[in-house]
């Protein structure tokens, strides 16, 4: 759905390749070198169906891709995934700086109870310090409908 550029590096994240003619499942990030076209780093996103997640998320096993668009904000590239991950990395050097896991349950403000799943599409945005996650997309087979917004403390 769409990559990030910081005027020296191209991030872009890719979905699994599946079927009869897939080469490989590999959902990852890659971090390239736009003169060289050099891979400055890669993070692969594997499966988690740790403690209850297959019981929140049956397709944890099946269905972990990263097809989402990924954003840069300043230093920072964040990547959602296919299985309810928000992950957010350093854009030098690849190395992780947070992890949430948007595929529960959440008690939302107006009392009704919403649910993560898929981010997928254009579902992340940044707006005045704060990230904003729409969490479940159907096409995917994991839908939801939760709307969260993240802002690092003071």
């Amino acid at each position: 759905w769409g990559m990030a550029f910081d005027g020296e590096r191209l991030f872009a994240a890719n979905n699994m390749s599946t079927g009869p003619t897939a080469d490989c499942v590999d959902p990852s990030l890659h971090a390239l070198d736009v003169n060289s076209g050099e891979i400055l780093w890669s993070y692969h996103h594997t499966p988690d169906c740790s403690g209850d997640r297959r019981e929140r998320l049956s397709s944890c096993d099946s269905n972990w891709g990263m097809s989402a668009a990924t954003l840069l904000v300043d230093s920072a590239v964040i990547q959602g995934s296919n299985d309810g991950f928000v992950k957010i990395f350093d854009a030098r050097s690849g190395e992780p700086i947070f992890s949430f896991d948007t595929a529960r349950t959440f008690d939302a403000l107006n009392g009704v109870e919403a649910h993560g799943a898929a981010i997928d599409n254009f579902s992340i945005w940044a707006a005045n310090g704060t990230l904003f996650v729409q969490s479940g997309y159907g096409l995917m087979g994991l839908p939801g409908n939760v709307l969260l917004a993240f802002k690092p403390a003071p």
